[in-house]
């Protein structure tokens, strides 16, 4: 068997996507049956796409991530 390679989000160390990995990772490791499962998400567009890739690389359907995404947006008040 040749080397497996991992997943793009596993490759990232100083990004600020690098918690995707040890969130998927705790949900793969703690959740009974997480391959048929069903997962939701709810936050920011980067994290949930980056969560959801990482999960169906490691074998989720892509039917079963489900998500509702928002941008983060910044606001200057000046006073």
């Amino acid at each position: 068997m040749g080397a497996v390679t991992p997943p793009p989000v596993e490759r990232l160390t100083t990004s600020a996507l690098s918690p995707v990995t040890s969130t998927g990772e705790r949900l793969r490791t703690t959740v009974p049956d997480w391959l048929q499962a069903d997962a939701w998400f709810c936050g920011p567009a980067a994290f949930g796409d980056a969560l959801g890739e990482h999960l169906v690389a490691y074998g989720l359907a892509p039917g079963n991530f489900h998500s509702e995404l928002s941008k983060m947006r910044w606001m200057l008040y000046c006073l």
